[in-house]
């Protein structure tokens, strides 16, 4: 009978004994992947940075584009009028030289 409970108590922490090493690796796959996606979660947040870096650029190099547009459309204009002035001006030089000739 001594001899029976020894071996069922052997038995027991056998299966104890595999029953922890199967935890423990499943603790080891366990952190094999979480190291996994810590590593992607690196990457993920380097190309997020980049991103938002090359985004930025992108916006700055619109609005240098919308100013450099605006600035021109203004000097465009100024010029317009500078040139209906001119012609204006020249029309009444016209019209006086024909009046008094």
């Amino acid at each position: 009978v001594l001899k029976a409970e020894k071996e069922m108590e052997s038995q027991g922490k056998s299966q104890a004994l595999s029953e922890l090493a199967a935890i423990t690796s499943s603790i080891e796959v366990d952190k094999k992947l979480l190291a996994d996606k810590s590593k992607q979660l690196e990457e993920l947040q380097v190309k997020q940075v980049n991103t938002e870096s090359q985004l930025k650029d992108k916006e700055l190099k619109y609005q240098e584009l919308e100013d450099i547009h605006h600035s021109s459309n203004s000097s465009t204009e100024k010029e317009r009028l500078e040139l209906a002035e001119k012609i204006a001006l020249l029309t009444q030089q016209v019209e006086s030289h024909s009046k008094g000739s």
